[in-house]
């Protein structure tokens, strides 16, 4: 008796030590944020990611009157299954509630064969509940429990925009802003920078010291921002350390003012053209001058908005250092450009490379060629990726955009070159896709975790977006019998040929009635300069330091010369233009190995180049612009000499603005101006 008396007090003892362990002690199966979920029914990239919040947006508007959202997730929710439904709410992005009928409007479906599914269903036919052409997001709450106790952790939102109701007819002018594509993103940028996201906003750490009289920087918008544009200008402000506002020019046009694909507002300029599809800003301050070895914020803020209503969500933020004086620009002598000590120290791959970070490495995105029966599209990273290739390879997903059909590449090429301290470094990923189908969207993505040899990894979600041409459009390439690689290289050319008083000549779509027609046409009958593929010319697209060197040394019929090889033209396809304009003395690069062929050039640059290829020395009334005290020593006389003969020219408020970069047609024009000038 008394035996059984003990055993049940020991038991009691167990039960009471276990009872007391679970007041203090949390099961590993019961952590906060284990469960996890996606969304299966519609492709959406990740906007921003935090300790408190997952935000994605969907890429294609979605139909309101026959919403269908389905989620799966790592665990079963069906023991908690009602409070889970009602974890999940929708809201306009004004934030007024939409109800959600959790009894007829959220299903839940849990099976094991053929496929493991734990699946949320949000359904809403002919509801009425939801406007066209408007945005909502869809939000599941952090405590949203799966059977073992596990939660989400964060809230997850996924924002998306209704179909409008001509969504399926929109015209081509109001194609872009038919409904909410993607999220205004920044694409693309220069100069290179070091890029992190936290919980507020995303960081872009400039690597290379900047000169304090050359700010420029380049964001490519994925959408339109030119309905805005006046308020966008407005969103962006510049900031010494410590908070003191440095004011810009943002120019005195108004938004009804507004028009053209080029707009030119202060110490700004935006680029709006559709084939390749480009919207463009570039920032170039001219307005004052920077003081030396001194950081800045250049801040995008976060309610800059597109066409169709998307904003970039987070603001978006510079910093940058400019250059001690000690080190500025070398002398005009021995330079003709912008200067600079190069690019860093590299991509740290290699021994003592470090651990590298999440978001470390960045990618840029082009599509060489469009064609369905063989589409090559270029994807340029930051750092080298040839240590993972075969799992980065992995982290790819190309899809059809309107089916969610995935498309699998049919080869690839990685072609890694040059180094950062040469200035050609080339970590190229080209990947080849055969027998698409025309004139159809097609989304790229690559995963947060495509990692770079120095273990840096992208960080996020990219997401890109592409467009096969028509079948067979009927183009013919024109290619000289006599076309060197290098030609070849330089613009393939496909274009609308016009028999004109018994002559083929090219004719291009886009520079009809343009200010430069004349110019350009001149230099297209020289055989200097071509357009492209789309028989369009582009002539607000800018143009880089190789590109006018080969037109310019076509235009003058210069005979190739044995000049100086540049440590950065050695295998660039411009390489013996650039040598034949070095030998005969028109470029001496930034220095002995730099010459940037792949920077864009500046008008200032121009100006340089010209008066040493025309041979121009001071003679007649020179211009006075009113930015005079902005042009660079080294480029201050050749601009004088170059506007007293008419050579280069000012803007309508009479200022030169020597560092804003040259398009090609500006660029057409001041060749054809130099090449023109009458023999004294």
């Amino acid at each position: 008796m008394f035996g059984r008396k003990k055993c049940i007090m020991h038991l009691w003892a167990v039960a009471l030590i276990l009872v007391l362990m679970s007041c203090f002690i949390t099961p590993a199966w019961a952590g906060a944020g284990d469960l996890s979920v996606s969304m299966t029914s519609h492709a959406a990239g990740l906007i921003s990611s935090s300790d408190a919040e997952v935000v994605y947006r969907l890429n294609d508007p979605v139909d309101g009157q026959n919403l269908l959202f389905d989620w799966n997730f790592s665990h079963g929710l069906d023991n908690h299954l009602q409070a889970n439904m009602e974890r999940v709410s929708l809201r306009t992005s004004g934030g007024d509630s939409i109800v959600i009928n959790y009894d007829t409007e959220l299903q839940y479906l849990k099976q094991n064969d053929p496929v493991e599914l734990r699946q949320l269903t949000l359904k809403m036919i002919d509801s009425g509940k939801l406007q066209p052409d408007t945005d909502y997001v869809v939000e599941m709450a952090s405590d949203m429990e799966s059977n073992n106790g596990n939660t989400l952790g964060k809230t997850y939102a996924w924002y998306f925009s209704t179909q409008g109701t001509d969504d399926n007819e929109p015209s081509d002018e109001n194609q872009e802003e038919s409904g909410s594509v993607s999220p205004l993103t920044i694409d693309a940028y220069s100069p290179e920078a070091i890029k992190t996201v936290d919980e507020y906003e995303v960081i872009y750490q400039v690597k290379d010291a900047l000169r304090r009289d050359g700010v420029h920087f380049v964001w490519e918008f994925s959408n339109g921002i030119e309905k805005n544009l006046v308020d966008n200008l407005n969103g962006i402000t510049l900031k010494k350390e410590g908070g003191i506002l440095i004011p810009i020019d943002r120019g005195s046009t108004t938004q009804d003012q507004i028009s053209g694909n080029i707009i030119e507002m202060g110490d700004f300029k935006y680029t709006k053209q559709n084939n390749p599809e480009l919207r463009q800003l570039e920032f170039i301050l001219q307005s004052c001058s920077l003081e030396p070895d001194t950081t800045y914020n250049l801040e995008l803020d976060a309610t800059i908005q597109a066409n169709n209503g998307d904003t970039l969500m987070m603001d978006h933020v510079w910093t940058f250092s400019t250059q001690d004086d000690s080190i500025s620009t070398p002398p005009e002598s021995t330079n003709d450009g912008s200067g600079g000590s190069g690019e860093g120290s590299g991509e740290g791959s290699g021994s003592g490379a470090g651990t590298g970070t999440s978001g470390g490495m960045t990618v840029g995105f082009h599509a060489d060629d469009l064609s369905p029966g063989q589409t090559i599209l270029h994807l340029d990273f930051s750092k080298g990726i040839d240590d993972n290739l075969e799992a980065n390879l992995g982290r790819i997903k190309i899809y059809e955009k309107t089916t969610g059909k995935t498309i699998t590449y049919s080869d690839y090429q990685y072609v890694r070159e040059g180094t950062t301290e040469t200035g050609n470094k080339i970590r190229r990923l080209i990947l080849f896709l055969y027998n698409l189908k025309p004139e159809t969207a097609y989304g790229l993505e690559l995963d947060q975790d495509f990692a770079a040899n120095n273990g840096s990894t992208l960080g996020y979600k990219y997401a890109f977006e592409f467009v096969t041409k028509a079948a067979n459009s009927g183009s013919a390439t024109i290619v000289p019998t006599n076309q060197t690689q290098e030609e070849k290289n330089e613009e393939q050319v496909v274009v609308e040929k016009a028999n004109i008083a018994g002559l083929n000549r090219v004719v291009f779509s886009d520079i009809q009635g343009h200010w430069a027609q004349k110019n350009i046409e001149e230099l297209i009958e020289r055989g200097a300069i071509n357009g492209y593929p789309d028989q369009t010319f582009q002539p607000g697209r800018s143009i880089t330091r190789a590109e006018f060197i080969s037109v310019l040394v076509k235009a003058l019929s210069l005979e190739p010369g044995s000049g100086r090889i540049f440590t950065d033209t050695a295998n660039h396809w411009a390489r013996t233009s650039i040598a034949t304009a070095a030998a005969h003395g028109i470029t001496n690069g930034y220095d002995e190995n730099r010459f940037g062929p792949d920077d864009l050039i500046s008008r200032e640059q121009i100006a340089v180049m010209l008066q040493k290829a025309a041979l121009l020395s001071y003679a007649g009334e020179k211009s006075v612009f009113s930015d005079t005290e902005l042009i660079s020593d080294w480029a201050a006389d050749a601009v004088c000499i170059c506007s007293g003969y008419g050579v280069v020219k000012g803007y309508e408020d009479n200022t030169f603005r020597p560092q804003r970069s040259a398009t090609r047609a500006e660029a057409a024009a001041m060749i054809v101006r130099a090449i023109t000038i009458p023999a004294e």
